[in-house]
């Protein structure tokens, strides 16, 4: 029979995960759950040993993990890409991407172990597509109501946690700067203090101060009472020691201390004459165990001791007030005794579980963060629309998006919110990042920084936007850092210029964050493999400008020529997409001229956006090379007349001079209008485009070898059919409907 830890010779690939970001939140110590699962933790790596390994997941992007925290696992990463076959994933309450971080590297799904607070009587999570399997409550009086309705509305086991091992912070650990004043300050040697646990009873406090008061009176010894704030409640440091609050409590001249780290909390339990702990009380923050663990003297109240008439709490007999008397003359009290051990359940290992599912269809909500299009705009954005659009099928979309969103656009979206607007990562199945190089990509990339997430990756690297998120100082900074090396100013500004130097593609800034990263380039996919080892998945990229087969035909394309202004007589040549200098624009008019010169009658178009000073650089090349009767631009038109552009053209070329498959959405329109195009390799690989529809050539080719391919295929150009069979299947294979279909696969298969 098999062990729940895995003996046989898999059990290297099975282990446990434990998700660490609650505790990275936890500004302010530990919440007695989380403490509580750690002690057990720690027990059950003591009584299994080696057999059991363990691994934490935390975020980059928040405080470390603390030494306390880490010592407990084999090792702490920042990828959510775990290599088993087979473990289970133990989460606190909610977490966002809970069906991403159930995945493994090996293609598994995780087992997932929820912890939950038995103090909340709702269920501790709204039901995700990926349920928990096993439930993980403090086994302690009172704990049946929220863990067994949790247990009832989930369908999942209660694992009960033990309490067999203190949890104890190492002395190595420090109190902050703040902290260390605060503790100089409720620690002074002449006056005695007693610490109230955050759970106690208001009489149990009541009943103290009044037995303090006594004491003084009658003896005009003083002993303070601190109450420590509830770890659950945010927290409250003073700024100033001399600042703090008093009577927070409602009682004179108790101190509320504001919840501490682990390190500050232990110095205090430490050194105070005794520790109030009501042990009824299921789920303390501090029981007698971590009391006593960190040194400290805990006192067990019991009832009688305060629920008595304040005149029998003032007589001089009183065993509270005795107990303030002695700790005034600083006699050292009798501490309580540990409670016994209580061994917990031992987590179970998934083993080797199947990502399929049942077949039930579910309908997930998945958060976009991406700019959306506004009147005239391109690119990206109607990409994004058009992916919700096809979306809103199967899923409920909440665009986060800077921009404001027409009216008509929508009936896509569940709901629409800003950047700056808070938003709840839980409540998502997966948050998407929609990333590329233009300044409408900070949001998104602030928010995976911030949540973590998927990333749809519409660009090879990001450095242009890094720049404006880092500044050029910030960026030389990070490529040193990345390269391990010092970056001169040289390299760096032909980094910035030619893309194809570039030793890397620089995505660590966003790799630690990224919890699945989606390509539209096998190249690409295989490049960020290698470099990174992470979940790089490819989806072929959707066509953006679905063009009927009717607008196809040898009469809807004179049509097309007629409304757009293309002389029917001249072979139309056109380039689609932004004019930049990384498509070598500026070669065509002297590829123009060759052509012109080889006896073709013949005008070439830029359709796509360029910016004036662009287009006057053109004009004069063109100018010098006496083709401008020929050059037409075709800038600033609707989607309609940019397809009626692609419809009317009789052959492309789309070239662009850098390598590391970078994703043409231009070369993808080009095929959707079936237009023969002369394309450089890497742009042809990058949306596997039809060999039949294309005539492929070097990425970093001459203009004078792109005039000869051009001039070659020409013949050929006409004889394909528009539209055929082969663009038929090339077209409805690249829908929106199947893009969509891939991504929830990539996502969550």
């Amino acid at each position: 029979m098999k062990s729940m830890l895995g003996n046989d010779s898999n059990s290297a690939q099975n282990g446990l995960i434990v998700d660490l970001r609650t505790m990275q939140r936890a500004s302010g110590g530990l919440d007695t759950i989380v403490r509580q699962f750690l002690r057990h933790l720690a027990d059950l790596r003591h009584r299994h040993g080696p057999a059991l390994k363990v691994v934490g997941y935390s975020s980059s992007a928040l405080p470390r993990v603390p030494d306390s925290v880490s010592v407990l696992f084999d090792h702490i990463q920042s990828r959510p890409h775990f290599d088993f076959s087979g473990g289970t994933l133990v989460v606190f309450q909610s977490v966002p991407m809970l069906s991403a971080l159930a995945r493994t590297s090996h293609g598994r799904r995780l087992k997932i172990a929820l912890v939950v607070d038995p103090r909340c009587m709702m269920p501790p999570v709204a039901k995700h597509t990926t349920q928990p399997d096993y439930l993980l409550a403090p086994d302690a009086p009172g704990n049946a109501s929220g863990a067994d309705l949790a247990s009832i509305y989930f369908g999942a086991q209660i694992i009960r946690m033990g309490h067999a091992t203190p949890w104890l912070p190492p002395v190595s650990t420090k109190p902050s700067f703040i902290e260390a004043i605060c503790l100089d300050q409720w620690q002074r040697n002449d006056e005695p203090y007693i610490v109230l646990a955050p759970e106690l009873d208001d009489r149990a406090v009541f009943a103290l101060a009044i037995a303090r008061d006594e004491v003084l009176r009658t003896t005009g010894a003083k002993v303070r009472l601190l109450a420590l704030r509830p770890s659950h409640l945010p927290p409250r440091l003073p700024v100033n020691a001399m600042a703090m609050a008093r009577s927070a409590l409602q009682f004179a001249d108790v101190i509320e201390v504001p919840a501490l780290s682990e390190a500050a909390a232990a110095s205090l339990l430490r050194h105070a004459a005794a520790v109030m702990v009501d042990p009824t009380i299921p789920f303390a923050d501090y029981d007698v165990a971590d009391i006593a663990a960190m040194g400290g003297r805990p006192f067990v109240l019991d009832s009688t001791m305060f629920h008595v008439e304040p005149t029998a709490l003032r007589a001089a007999d009183n065993s509270l007030v005795a107990l303030m008397r002695q700790i005034a003359q600083h006699q050292p009290i009798e501490a309580a005794s540990t409670p016994p051990v209580v061994l917990g359940d031992t987590i179970p290992l998934g083993q080797d579980t199947p990502l399929a599912g049942d077949g039930t269809a579910v309908r997930r909500r998945i958060a976009i963060v991406s700019p959306y299009p506004m009147p005239g705009d391109y690119g990206i954005p109607i990409y994004t629309r058009d992916t919700c659009e096809a979306w809103k099928a199967n899923a409920d979309i909440d665009l986060v998006t800077r921009k404001p969103i027409m009216n008509s656009d929508r009936r896509s979206l569940h709901a629409v919110i800003s950047p700056e607007d808070s938003i709840d990562p839980f409540t998502y199945d997966e948050i998407v990042h929609v990333l590329n190089n233009h300044p409408d990509s900070i949001p998104a990339l602030q928010s995976l920084k911030r949540f973590g997430g998927a990333v749809i990756l519409h660009d090879a690297q990001i450095l242009d936007l890094l720049h404006h998120v880092l500044g050029r100082k910030g960026l030389i900074t990070y490529f040193s850092t990345v390269m391990g090396r010092p970056i001169s100013i040289h390299e760096f500004e032909n980094w910035l210029v030619k893309k194809k130097d570039l030793p890397s593609s620089f995505l660590d800034y966003i790799m630690d964050s990224t919890t699945t990263l989606i390509v539209h380039s096998k190249l690409a996919q295989q490049m960020l493999q290698d470099q990174y080892g992470a979940r790089c998945v490819y989806v072929p990229v959707a066509i953006q400008h679905e063009i009927p087969a009717s607008a196809l035909t040898e009469t809807a394309r004179m049509a097309a020529k007629q409304r757009c202004g293309i002389n029917p007589d001249r072979i139309a040549l056109g380039t689609f997409g932004i004019v930049h200098p990384i498509k070598g624009d500026m070669h065509y008019p002297f590829i123009l001229r060759d052509l012109l010169d080889r006896g073709l009658d013949i005008d070439f178009y830029y359709v796509g956006q360029v910016d004036e000073d662009r287009r006057a650089e053109i004009v004069s090349v063109a100018t010098q090379a006496q083709v401008t009767e020929h050059i037409h631009f075709a800038s600033d038109i609707s989607e309609e007349k940019y397809m009626d552009y692609i419809a009317a053209m009789d052959i492309g070329v789309q070239t662009r001079n850098i390598t590391g498959g970078q994703v043409s959405g231009a070369l993808l329109d080009c095929m959707a209008g079936c237009l023969p195009t002369v394309a450089s390799a890497g742009l042809v690989n990058s949306i596997d485009a039809p060999a039949s529809l294309v005539r492929t050539i070097d990425d970093v080719s001459s203009p004078l070898l792109i005039m000869h391919e051009i001039a070659d295929f020409i013949p050929h150009a006409r004889t394909i059919a528009r539209p055929n069979p082969i663009w038929q299947s090339f077209v409805e294979d690249r829908s929106f409907a199947k893009y969509v279909m891939r991504l929830e696969d990539a996502l969550f298969s």
